[in-house]
């Protein structure tokens, strides 16, 4: 799967292919994401986020440690439910 964000022009892949993160990654921007379904929920993994990055628009930072974890759930035709869990071992 692949997000384009209009933002910077970023692009981010998410393995969908039941691939594990690999031991040797270089810290990106957009971190490695591996993706899964559980029943009607896609869950998406990422590390490897550099720690160039803000968490929100009011600049909360993280270390190199952060850990994403995202679930989507569409709840309607027009709806959709966003879960975001954040785990970070040097900052929080």
């Amino acid at each position: 799967m692949t997000l384009l964000y209009e933002n910077d022009h970023e692009v981010r892949r998410i393995f969908m292919d039941g691939r594990d993160h690999p031991k040797d990654l270089y810290a990106t921007v957009m971190g490695h994401s591996i993706g899964r379904w559980d029943g009607d929920t896609l869950v998406i993994d990422t590390v490897n986020l550099t720690d160039r990055t803000w968490l929100d628009d009011h600049g909360n930072r993280h270390s190199d440690a952060l850990h994403v974890v995202e679930r989507w759930t569409r709840t309607g035709a027009n709806a959709l439910h966003y879960e975001e869990t954040i785990d970070d071992r040097k900052f929080y």
